[in-house]
């Protein structure tokens, strides 16, 4: 329990803020409460990633692709609703805005791999 405990606070560690960064350099007018959820939110694909426990770089470079669909997905729908960003082309900029936090992550997570353990 405590490795996962620790890979999950690293995860939120990083993605959480990219997610924050790239809604502001994507010029989302979003106040940072509901940033901060809807980014604390996406994290629901981090236990199942680990209950799934890809045991190859290929397992693991398939999981994470579904991953960023998934979440990329999500922040796409949560954001076509925010009326604050109706003239935003916002479902392909979350796809990337998914694919940034999670290469951040999987990058921090490889190169500190003592943290998850």
């Amino acid at each position: 329990m405590t490795s996962w405990l620790s890979a999950y606070l690293l995860t939120c560690a990083v993605e959480i803020p990219v997610i924050l960064l790239a809604a502001r350099a994507l010029s989302w007018s979003v106040r940072l409460r509901p940033l901060l959820l809807i980014g604390w939110a996406l994290q629901f694909t981090h236990p199942v990633l680990w209950l799934v426990s890809p045991s190859t770089a290929d397992a693991l470079l398939g999981a994470e692709m579904v991953i960023v669909l998934v979440e990329g997905a999500a922040l796409g729908q949560w954001a076509s609703h925010r009326p604050e960003l109706e003239n935003h082309p916002v479902r392909c900029a979350a796809m990337a805005v998914s694919m940034a936090a999670n290469a951040a992550s999987v990058l921090v997570g490889l190169a500190v791999p003592q943290v998850v353990r």
